[in-house]
């Protein structure tokens, strides 16, 4: 009986443990797309591209790298702020959201 409450107590940690990495690896996943996909709507942006054109590009970058574009927001000094959505793999996890911002080094950088 006693190997039986050790293998459920080794079961609920595991399960557990694999909740916990899903959250972390969509969560890596998320910043990632959102790195990614801000870089290219402020690349489309830099080449003369309207806003609309540049935030498309950033959620092409985006869907590539398994998220969805949530936000995505041009400003008037060639920089983009935009967020993304992944979902993980683990159902009951839930979704991770990410923010980035890219943008010429003058554009409000911190110094």
């Amino acid at each position: 009986m006693a190997v039986l409450g050790a293998l459920g107590v080794i079961l609920a940690i595991t399960v557990g443990a694999l909740l916990i990495v899903g959250a972390v690896v969509a969560s890596h996943r998320a910043q990632s797309a959102a790195d990614l996909a801000a870089l290219a709507a402020a690349a489309a942006l830099v080449g003369g591209e309207p806003a609309p054109s540049a935030c498309s590009a950033g959620a092409a970058v985006a869907v590539r790298n398994g998220a969805r574009l949530a936000s995505c927001r041009a400003g008037p000094d060639l920089s983009v702020e935009l967020s993304v959505e992944v979902v993980a793999t683990a159902a009951r996890v839930g979704t991770a959201t990410a923010r980035a911002r890219a943008g010429p080094a003058a554009s409000g950088g911190a110094g």
